[in-house]
C-alpha cells in the first residue's frame, strides 16, 4: 500500500504523552511501505507534558514536578523561570533545587511536622490534597527558612548556617557519597547518586538522637561546643560574617573562596578516628569528654557522664538543636585552653585535666566572735580556693 487514508469513520481523539505518540508513530511507519500519508480530518494527537506522571498535563498542573511546592512559589516563568543550582533544571520541575540530595519535599517541611504525599488529588489540579487545606484550595506547603536568612531550606545549602553544607551534614560520615554531578535520562534534577530508587534522595541523618537532623542542628553531638567551632581548626577558626551577597545560595561568604562558589567548610577531626569533631564527643580520643575539657558540667555523678552538656538525660534542646538543659545555663561559651598553648584543651589529649584532677573547692574553716545579739557578716568564701565564679553554691554546716 503506497497510501494510507485514515477518513473520517475512523475519526477520534485520543490525549496522550509524547512518549506514546513517538512509539505510535514508530510502529506506523515501521510496520507499513507508503510514500504519502493523507489526514482526511481524522486522527487528533493531543500531546502533553507530565513531568511528574500524576496523568495531569503540565499545563494543567500547579505543581508539576510534585514536591507539594506550587510552581508559582518556585519561580515559574514562561520564559525566565528561576534555576536555584544552575543544572539547567528550573525549580518548579527539579526535586532538589539546591543539589544538596536531599527532596524539596522534605526541606519545605519541619522534621517534626513532616508528611509525605498522599497520592490523592480529588480535584485533579496537580497538588497533591495532603497539602491543601481542602481539595481545590491550591495552597501548597509554605517552605520553612531554619536559619533565618531569608532562604527557604529547599534552596539554601547550609540550612543552619554553621559552614557545613547540608549535603555533608545530611550523610554519615564513614558512608558519605559526593555528588556525582550526573542527572541521566530522567532529567528530575536530582543527582544520580542519591537516586538508588525513583525519586528516593538522602534521609537526612540525626547525630544525636534528639529529633533535629545534624543538618538543622547546630549541635549535632549536644556536647555544648558550637559545630561551626568544632567543624574549624582552633588556629585557623573564622567566624561567619554573615553575609551572603550575590548568588544568595545560603552560604556564609567566609566559607567560599568566591561569593557562590559553595565549598562551605571541610570538618575536622582531631584524633583520626573517622568520626569529625563535631560528631565526637571525645574529639581528642583521651577519654574525657569534650563537655567537661571545654569547661562545662556533664553529669555530677561520674557513673551517669554521656558526654552530653548537662546532668538532664536525655538533654533538652530548643528548635536551633542547642541544649537548654546545661547547669546554670552553661554551654556554648569559649572552650577552655587551661594551659593557654592555642590548643583547647578537648583537642589537647595531654591536657586532661578535666578528668584527671577535676577543680575541688578547698574549704578553710571560718570563726568569728561577736557581741552578744550583735550580727557580723563573714564571708566564708574569701579564704576558699578553686571557688567557681558562678552557679550555685550550697554551703551546709558541719556535723
Amino acid at each position: 500500500m503506497d497510501i494510507i487514508t485514515f477518513i473520517k469513520s475512523f475519526k477520534g481523539l485520543f490525549s496522550i504523552s509524547s512518549a506514546k505518540f513517538l512509539l505510535i508513530l514508530f510502529f506506523l511507519t515501521s510496520s507499513f511501505s507508503f510514500d504519502t500519508i493523507t489526514y482526511n480530518d481524522a486522527i487528533v494527537f493531543d500531546m502533553y507534558t507530565d513531568t511528574d506522571g500524576d496523568k495531569i498535563a503540565d499545563s494543567k498542573d500547579i505543581d508539576d514536578d510534585g514536591d507539594g511546592i506550587t510552581d508559582t512559589d518556585e519561580g515559574y516563568h514562561a520564559t525566565n523561570p528561576r534555576d536555584t543550582d544552575k543544572d539547567g533544571i528550573p525549580d518548579y520541575l527539579d526535586i532538589d533545587s539546591d543539589n544538596d540530595g536531599i527532596l524539596d519535599n522534605r526541606e519545605a517541611q519541619t522534621t517534626s511536622g513532616y508528611m509525605g504525599p498522599d497520592g490523592f488529588d480529588e480535584n485533579s489540579n496537580g497538588l497533591d490534597d495532603i497539602y491543601e487545606t481542602i481539595p481545590g484550595s491550591c495552597g501548597g506547603l509554605v517552605a520553612i527558612d531554619t536559619d533565618h536568612d531569608g532562604i527557604p531550606d529547599y534552596r539554601d545549602i547550609d540550612s543552619d548556617n554553621d559552614g557545613i553544607l547540608d549535603n555533608v551534614e545530611a550523610q554519615t560520615t564513614i558512608g558519605y557519597i559526593a555528588p556525582c554531578g550526573v542527572d541521566k535520562n530522567v532529567k528530575n534534577g536530582l543527582d544520580d547518586h542519591y537516586e538508588s530508587c525513583p525519586n528516593q534522595g538522602l534521609t537526612p541523618i540525626d547525630t544525636d538522637g534528639d529529633s533535629k537532623p545534624d543538618y538543622r542542628d547546630l549541635d549535632s553531638d549536644n556536647d555544648g561546643i558550637l559545630d561551626n567551632v568544632e567543624a574549624q581548626t582552633t588556629i585557623g577558626y573564622i567566624a561567619p560574617c554573615g553575609v551572603d551577597k550575590n548568588v544568595k545560595n545560603g552560604l556564609d561568604d567566609h566559607y567560599e573562596s568566591t561569593p557562590g562558589s559553595g565549598e562551605g567548610i571541610t570538618p575536622v577531626d582531631t584524633d583520626g578516628d573517622g568520626k569529625p569533631d563535631f560528631r565526637d564527643l571525645d574529639s581528642d580520643n583521651d577519654s574525657c569528654y569534650d563537655t567537661m575539657e571545654a569547661g562545662y558540667i556533664d553529669a555530677f555523678l561520674v557513673e551517669n557522664r554521656d558526654g552530653k552538656l548537662g546532668n538532664v538525660i536525655p538533654p533538652v534542646v530548643n528548635v536551633d538543636g542547642l541544649v537548654v538543659s546545661g547547669e546554670n545555663g552553661q554551654g556554648y561559651t569559649n572552650p577552655l585552653d587551661s594551659n593557654s598553648n592555642g590548643i583547647l584543651d578537648f583537642r589537647e589529649a595531654s591536657c586532661n585535666n578535666a578528668c584527671t584532677n577535676p577543680n575541688v573547692i578547698n574549704v578553710t574553716d571560718d570563726t568569728a566572735t561577736t557581741e552578744v545579739n550583735t550580727p557580723v557578716i563573714v564571708d566564708v568564701l574569701a579564704n576558699d580556693t578553686n571557688v567557681p565564679a558562678d552557679g550555685t553554691l550550697t554551703v551546709t554546716t558541719p556535723d
